[in-house]
C-alpha cells in the first residue's frame, strides 16, 4: 500500500479576557499592552536551563495562559520584577 503526506491547517480562534498585569508561575510576568501587545518578562531559572529575557510579543500567544494557571498581580509587582530581570541581563552581559 502506498502512503501520502497530506498537509493540514487548523485555525483556532478564541477571545479570552486577562488582566493588564499577571504571571504564570515564578517565571512568566505579563503587562498587557494593548489588544495587539504585551510585554513578557521571564526571569531566570538557571536550573532548569532559562534565561532571563524581556520580549514584547503579539498578543496572539497568550492563548497558552488559557490552560495555565495565571494570578493577578499588580503594577509595582510586574514593574519590581521587570527592572530586576533588566539588571541581570545587564550584569550578565557585562554592559
Amino acid at each position: 500500500m502506498e502512503n501520502f503526506k497530506i498537509k493540514t491547517t487548523q485555525v483556532v480562534s478564541a477571545e479570552i479576557e486577562l488582566p493588564q498585569y499577571f504571571k504564570v508561575g515564578d517565571l512568566n510576568f505579563i503587562k498587557v499592552i494593548n489588544e495587539d501587545l504585551h510585554l513578557h518578562v521571564s526571569k531566570d531559572d538557571f536550573d532548569i536551563q532559562l534565561y532571563p529575557e524581556i520580549k514584547l510579543k503579539p498578543n496572539r500567544i497568550l492563548y497558552w495562559f488559557e490552560s495555565h494557571k495565571w494570578t493577578e498581580i499588580t503594577e509595582e509587582e510586574f514593574w519590581a520584577v521587570y527592572f530586576e530581570t533588566k539588571y541581570l541581563i545587564e550584569k550578565i552581559a557585562d554592559i
